[in-house]
């Protein structure tokens, strides 16, 4: 009697040397091969060639390229893009580093209470403490400017990434940038996230 093999791991279905090839690897292997072949029709072909291509293929490649838009600035036609990754503006940031930073200063006043607070920054007890008091403000301001453009920052250079690829090489070769820029994504959002909630934890302990 047949039995059914469900296995979480893909099954290798041969080697080349020492190299397995699994089937998920091959399904992948096929499904690029099969598109690259339509990418390359559909960008050398002639206008003809590109008429008999299946319907779909062109609703979504004219999908793709109807995100993107071109404008006249100073005279010169220039692509722009119709979404943009809120992130991807400056003035997202600053206020999502605005909204961090003043939800820490406002958990830290509620733990600590105003005076505890205030003589995080404003200990003038011998020059030592007043020094470090006002290095502790800065850093505090600082945490805005270094949140804002380290968000902009990676994320603008993913936007700038992709508008490239995408002009140059306009079919599948952006789709591995795409991932990248995702996954990107993810690991800024977490890192916002963990130094938000460092940040926190540090601001509501009593210094002694």
């Amino acid at each position: 009697m047949k039995k059914l093999n469900i296995s979480v791991a893909a099954e290798p279905v041969f080697h080349i040397g020492e190299f397995p090839v699994t089937n998920s690897l091959l399904t992948s292997v096929v499904v690029m091969v099969v598109f690259l072949i339509i990418a390359v029709k559909a960008y050398f072909g002639s206008g003809k060639g590109r008429k008999k291509l299946p319907l779909w293929i062109r609703v979504v490649t004219e999908g793709v390229y109807n995100f993107l838009i071109w404008e006249y600035h100073h005279g010169e036609k220039v692509l722009v893009p119709f979404l943009r990754s809120p992130n991807a503006s400056l003035s997202i940031t600053i206020a999502l580093a605005l909204i961090s930073v003043v939800t820490v200063q406002i958990l830290s006043i509620k733990a600590l209470g105003g005076k505890k607070y205030l003589g995080k920054f404003f200990n003038f007890k011998n020059p030592i403490n007043g020094f470090v008091g006002i290095l502790e403000l800065i850093s505090e301001f600082s945490k805005i400017l270094s949140f804002s453009f380290r968000l902009f920052g990676n994320v603008f250079a993913g936007e700038v990434l992709l508008m490239v690829m995408m002009f140059l090489i306009p079919l599948i070769i952006p789709v591995p940038f795409l991932i990248l820029e995702i996954f990107v994504g993810l690991i800024q959002a977490l890192v916002f996230t963990m130094l938000t909630t460092i940040f926190i934890v540090v601001a509501t302990e009593e210094h002694h």
